[in-house]
């Protein structure tokens, strides 16, 4: 049932961003990814398996010309074969999306889902995330909709307000290890955070270097995973919670209240490619036009310009990713 409802979809959803409408899957597409280190820069913080990945430049970052992959939606196909296989499905957008609602009903449709994915650090005002709770300790929850720059992809961060603030993940779920990554960023070097699971693992990571995002990476932790501040001002860009290996089947979700096609343009470049070439979606929904649409300046060039140029960076990450645009319900003029 879901991969007849995505295949569908997937015939005529890259028709605005130029890729045309029908797709062959006996033409392959030969485009490969970049080498992981000629646009990231790796160095140990820790003593033992968990590593730190430092995003370069967004110039760096940035440099491929993307091209349209023809490619990608036979082999989105293929992921939908069977319940064992791992598949990735990343979801941008408004209010409607910050319900998951929709995400839930996908990963019912889907079917065997085994790790929730990216993560918010904290969930803003009238946001969920079925089976997930998070608790938040004085940390205050900044999203990009109110203004400022270089967000994490999904544009929401919590702030440190002392060295007490603590951030907490904990699920209904049955607990099993995840490979845990948490993306950061401190006001000066040195010991950054503490982080402990429902294991009785702990440790402390450090920044290497000051005002930029880094990302650690810890395999093995169990949830509730507890973070705690060791700097005033420690922001925290968000979590990917994964299974090992290339097995995680997973649908997630990224949604703001208000948000426009081009609220993206208030995040960090480098670590959105670094975060797209990571985790490897087969899939990105981008869900943007309510709010767009009901602007009496409306532009709608503007708005095919701002879903273009996201899905190009998109694909400049990950040639292999397919992305489908869900557009909103007609609105009434007033």
């Amino acid at each position: 049932m879901a991969g007849q409802l995505l295949r569908r979809a997937l015939t005529v959803a890259l028709v605005v961003l130029g890729a045309g409408a029908v797709f062959s899957c006996t033409s392959t597409n030969k485009m490969q990814d970049e080498d992981k280190a000629r646009d990231f820069a790796l160095s140990p913080v820790i003593a033992g398996p968990a590593s730190l990945l430092v995003p370069r430049s967004a110039q760096a970052a940035g440099k491929a010309q993307a091209q349209v992959p023809h490619g990608t939606v036979c082999n989105l196909k293929g992921r939908l074969g069977g319940s064992q296989a791992g598949l990735k499905v990343h979801i941008l957008g408004d209010s409607h999306m910050a319900s998951d609602d929709f995400s839930e009903r996908l990963r019912e449709l889907i079917g065997a889902t085994n790790a929730p994915g990216a993560l918010y650090p904290a969930l803003p005002k009238y946001h969920r995330l079925m089976g997930f709770k998070f608790i938040n300790h004085d940390f205050t929850v900044v999203n990009s909709l109110t203004g400022g720059e270089n967000f994490t992809e999904g544009g929401v961060k919590a702030v440190a307000n002392s060295q007490k603030a603590t951030l907490e993940i904990t699920s209904t779920a049955v607990p099993q290890p995840f490979d845990i990554g948490i993306y950061f960023k401190a006001p000066k070097e040195g010991l950054a955070f503490s982080l402990s699971d429902g294991s009785g693992q702990s440790f402390n990571v450090a920044a290497p270097v000051a005002q930029r995002w880094l990302y650690l990476r810890r395999p093995g932790l169990t949830l509730p995973v507890k973070l705690s501040a060791s700097q005033a001002q420690l922001e925290i860009g968000g979590y990917n919670l994964l299974r090992a290996g290339d097995v995680s089947r997973l649908v997630d979700t990224m949604g703001i209240n208000g948000a426009q096609s081009d609220l993206w343009r208030r995040w960090d470049r480098a670590q959105m490619m670094f975060q797209y070439r990571m985790m490897k979606y087969d899939l990105v929904i981008l869900a943007y036009g309510a709010n767009d649409g009901v602007r009496r300046d409306f532009d709608a060039a503007e708005y095919k310009r701002n879903l273009r140029e996201l899905a190009t960076l998109i694909w400049q990450a990950n040639a292999q990713t397919a992305i489908v645009l869900l557009a909103p319900p007609p609105v009434a003029s007033v």
